[in-house]
């Protein structure tokens, strides 16, 4: 398992980080609480319905709905304003909270029972309700999770997370990756609503551009420093402790 460590690195940034300093947007709020009501409405017919089929579609329907405003609450909380996470040895490598993976195989797996479970009212013949949407909608959910457990398990043939070295950038996940050396980069920066991304801009004109949530750390504060990395080559030694390297970076702002 890999150990990671919470720093807020001392360093100048080109601007100021947008990242919010608040709890979840009202508007998260409100979600969480239409979601958190229709779970207690598909557990309350779990319970007390006397038509056995009928329950067990509530119960997977109320699992579903605790699950996707429980993933969103987590990715919204995956990045603290002026922090970054980082692994705690080797070379420097930002990387997402556990909470982020763990969130999204639960909201595939509620999908997925779902989908089971309308195969077993189907084959057992369980009396249930009426309604093309009690048929339809675990049928929908059931592919979903399905889709998103194979995408995950895809993922994993990428490295996690964002790391730097001698060489380059390399790695992140949820369909993004990087892999290009610092000689192909002409500039880093912040881009996207909040700027809650980093932009990495290449000399072929292209760019690759990187979320806060898959690298769990202030995108201002990781721009900041690859750009320092690119400006100074002989700095660039420090890369193979990701400790030393925030250090090193906070010694020569301070300078």
């Amino acid at each position: 398992m890999i150990q990671k460590v919470r720093l807020s690195p001392r360093i100048p940034t080109a601007t100021p980080s947008s990242v919010p300093t608040g709890g979840p947007a009202p508007a998260l709020g409100w979600a969480v609480a239409f979601f958190s009501l229709c779970a207690l409405i598909g557990i309350a017919f779990a319970i007390w319905d006397s038509r056995s089929g009928f329950r067990l579609l509530m119960g997977g329907m109320a699992l579903g709905s605790l699950a996707l405003p429980s993933y969103f609450v987590v990715l919204s909380r995956a990045v603290k304003r002026g922090v970054v996470r980082i692994s705690r040895t080797g070379p420097l490598r930002f990387l997402p909270p556990a909470a982020n993976g763990a969130i999204t195989i639960l909201f595939a797996v509620s999908g997925l029972v779902s989908g089971v479970l309308i195969i077993i009212v189907s084959v057992f013949d369980l009396p249930m309700a009426g309604g093309r949407f009690l048929v339809s909608g675990p049928i929908v959910l059931g592919v979903t999770g399905l889709v998103l457990l194979g995408w995950m398990v895809g993922e994993l043939r990428k490295p996690l997370g964002l790391t730097l070295d001698e060489r380059g950038l390399r790695g992140v996940r949820e369909s993004a990756s990087i892999d290009v050396e610092w000689d192909d980069i002409v500039r880093v920066s912040t881009c996207g609503p909040h700027k809650a991304q980093v932009m990495v801009q290449l000399r072929d004109g292209g760019r690759k551009v990187v979320g806060g949530t898959q690298i769990g750390s202030d995108p201002t504060f990781v721009a900041a420093i690859i750009e320092y990395y690119r400006l100074h080559p002989a700095e660039r030694i420090h890369l193979s402790d990701g400790p030393g390297a925030i250090r090193a970076v906070e010694a020569r702002a301070n300078q």
